[in-house]
């Protein structure tokens, strides 16, 4: 992302957390619609249809309801030990922090 910041202004770039189109649909959409300057919309009614483009649904033609989809974007989680959990954070940590720096914005990793 560096040469991005390097070609274009803060202004012109906008960051989007994946957890914030999950858990704060409506918010971030709104948000995304303001930077492109888009008119005003409200996304709570397609946002309360589901989840789009997510398992048998590939596309923005339907939305997947939100308790399937749940369990569609659980099922690939891959379990792994608290240990190597902590070692893979660790090491994570310094390049997460680097990008939240760069943004200037944090997401919930």
């Amino acid at each position: 992302l560096e040469w991005w910041y390097a070609l274009y202004s803060v202004e012109d770039l906008h960051l989007v957390c994946n957890e914030d189109l999950k858990y704060h649909a409506s918010e971030t959409l709104s948000e995304v619609s303001d930077f492109l300057g888009l008119p005003a919309f409200d996304f709570s009614g397609v946002v309360s249809e589901g989840m789009y483009n997510v398992g048998e649904n590939s596309g923005y033609d339907t939305a997947t309801e939100w308790s399937t989809a749940e369990k569609v974007s659980n099922k690939d989680n891959i379990p792994i030990s608290a240990e190597l959990r902590e070692e893979y954070l660790s090491f994570v940590k310094p390049f997460n922090e680097r990008l939240f720096k760069l943004v200037g914005k944090r997401c919930n990793w």
